[in-house]
């Protein structure tokens, strides 16, 4: 299963900064400051996370993985370092570390369109068609224009019997 790439309109470099820190803490093990590891620097974390989008662009996916894991550092609330991660993860058919990640950029944003949207084809694929139902149905909310998540959340209405549903949302 290839998951794509989706940053939706989001840019790179536009927003480096979000909120909470437990689910990185919880995918990851890093304790951002509280352990005497390295400080807050959102200036080092965004340096971090532009080294790891080159690499990751070139195809050098571990040394984009290590730039992103630095980022992390610097800025445990980065969602987008732990996106990139997932993307990663996924790209490596690890997808149950994929989804945790992406769960984990939730934590820190719940309306992030690019995570919800790949979360769900994700848990899909497990088979979990009424969570993938559910994060479809966030990130239509997230992105109203975003015609991918519109199709695919009306082929998943279709998949479960509600027709007119679907064929509204395709």
């Amino acid at each position: 299963m290839r998951v794509p790439d989706r940053r939706s309109s989001y840019r790179v470099g536009v927003r480096q900064l979000c909120a909470i820190c437990v689910a990185v803490v919880a995918i990851s093990g890093l304790s951002g400051c509280s352990k005497g590891g390295t400080k807050l620097d959102p200036k080092k974390a965004s340096a971090e996370l532009s080294a790891g989008l080159k690499a990751q662009a070139a195809g050098t996916l571990s040394d984009a993985a290590s730039h992103y894991n630095e980022a992390l550092k610097y800025d445990p609330k980065n969602k987008f370092a732990l996106y990139d991660l997932a993307l990663i993860d996924a790209a490596n058919s690890n997808y149950g570390e994929a989804a945790n990640k992406y769960r984990a950029v939730l934590a820190i944003d719940p309306n992030y369109e690019p995570a919800l949207f790949n979360l769900a084809i994700l848990v899909k694929a497990q088979g979990d068609r009424s969570q993938a139902l559910a994060l479809y149905q966030r990130a239509v909310a997230a992105a109203p224009k975003d015609a991918s998540a519109h199709l695919n959340l009306g082929l998943l209405l279709r998949e479960l019997g509600q027709k007119a549903a679907g064929d509204a949302e395709v």
